[in-house]
């Protein structure tokens, strides 16, 4: 077989379309620098910059917080025992939404026990984002 006609693996699948976001975006932010500026805003109403202060997932509602964190390289996180997603606003409006995807996916990972790996979890995001943006999908 010969390398062109070879299967890609899921985790090779995933790493050409990182690949291919980022340079996406290095490309876009040559274009348009505003687009490399962190996202800055504090919470007000039910959304900012497209995202909601609350989520309803399986049933449970969800605050989303975003929260001002220079002192670490985490992107979010969600705790399930409070029923909350953090996501740093020090991140550009795309890393805001995929890290808002992730934490929704860990968030169907824990309550339905799918028991996903977390480089999974992280493929889904990938994955699913790509799918939304692309195509301009909002329900």
């Amino acid at each position: 077989m010969t390398e062109k006609n070879r299967m890609l693996s899921s985790r090779e699948c995933v790493d050409a379309l990182m690949r291919r976001y980022i340079e996406k975006g290095e490309q876009a932010i040559k274009e348009n620098p505003s687009l490399a500026e962190p996202y800055h805003t504090e919470l007000q109403g039910d959304w900012v910059g497209g995202i909601p202060n609350k989520l309803k997932i399986l049933g449970h509602s969800f605050d989303v917080i975003l929260i001002d964190d220079n002192e670490t390289d985490r992107f979010g996180s969600m705790n399930p025992n409070t029923n909350t997603i953090r996501l740093n606003k020090n991140k550009t409006q795309s890393q805001i939404e995929t890290t808002l995807l992730h934490e929704i996916i860990e968030a169907l990972d824990h309550n339905l026990e799918i028991k996903l790996e977390h480089r999974q979890i992280s493929a889904l995001e990938a994955g699913l984002y790509q799918v939304l943006k692309d195509n301009k999908l909002s329900f």
